[in-house]
């Protein structure tokens, strides 16, 4: 079985590199990933409401593609605010 792509967050994301990080998973969809894996390190920050809904938008484009965005994390504070948009995390550890 396959696993899906990763990307991994350990610090903080701003206005000055959503961009950047949000080309890392255009380029993923790009390559025809319905299924991307978000891991959130424990110095991980979201900082950038624009990076925060174009992961809500990104989840929502790949859950009507028969996929979806998983979110995995220990870092309270990420997964508070990715609640708050209706993104769940799973703690770390857990499927």
């Amino acid at each position: 079985m396959n696993h899906p792509p990763a990307i991994t967050i350990h610090d903080r994301i701003d206005e000055h590199n959503a961009d950047a990080w949000a080309a890392r998973i255009r380029s993923l969809l790009r390559n025809g990933h319905t299924t991307l894996t978000l891991e959130l390190g424990p110095g991980s920050e979201l900082a950038s409401a624009t990076f925060i809904g174009f992961l809500a938008a990104t989840a929502t484009h790949l859950r009507a593609r028969g996929g979806g965005l998983q979110i995995s994390g220990s870092n309270p504070r990420a997964q508070a605010v990715l609640g708050l948009a209706g993104l769940q995390v799973n703690a770390a550890g857990t499927d």
